[in-house]
């Protein structure tokens, strides 16, 4: 059977994308620092939900606790990044599957600074992780 899986392009995309496991799977909070697209940063606490490969760059799909609603942060433009140790808990309409939703999917743009949604995402040439398993359009894989 053939893996495929998309690669990071730097040595802090994959640092990043291994803290970013652990805590998914952990379901820990995660504090961060982040770098928008117009070169302006933030600094925010969120719940990891699952990372996705789409459009060459690494996208972590979270609920963010400033903003109070889904937000998707590009991997490489995560400047700072800690796992806090609080866990959380599912709450309705603040979990994975409320991020997959049509309805919440199709609206939320993907900061990869070409457009797209989260939407199309799961429904093209995607993979990425999401809670304890790997996923790819091409093959489905098991931790």
């Amino acid at each position: 059977m053939s893996r495929w899986l998309p690669t990071a392009s730097t040595c802090g995309t994959r640092l990043r994308l291994q803290t970013l496991r652990q805590a998914i799977e952990g379901r820990c909070k995660l504090r961060l620092q982040y770098r928008d697209l117009a070169l302006r940063t933030s600094r925010r606490t969120v719940r990891p939900l699952g990372c996705f490969y789409w459009d060459a760059v690494w996208v972590l799909g979270a609920w963010c606790e400033m903003r109070g609603e889904f937000r998707n942060f590009r991997v490489d433009r995560i400047e700072e990044l800690a796992v806090s140790g609080e866990r959380f808990r599912d709450k309705p309409g603040r979990t994975l599957a409320d991020l997959l939703r049509p309805e919440c999917a199709n609206d939320k743009r993907l900061p990869t600074g070409q457009g797209g949604t989260l939407g199309e995402l799961i429904r093209g040439a995607a993979a990425g992780f999401a809670g304890e398993r790997w996923w790819s359009k091409r093959v489905r894989l098991r931790p």
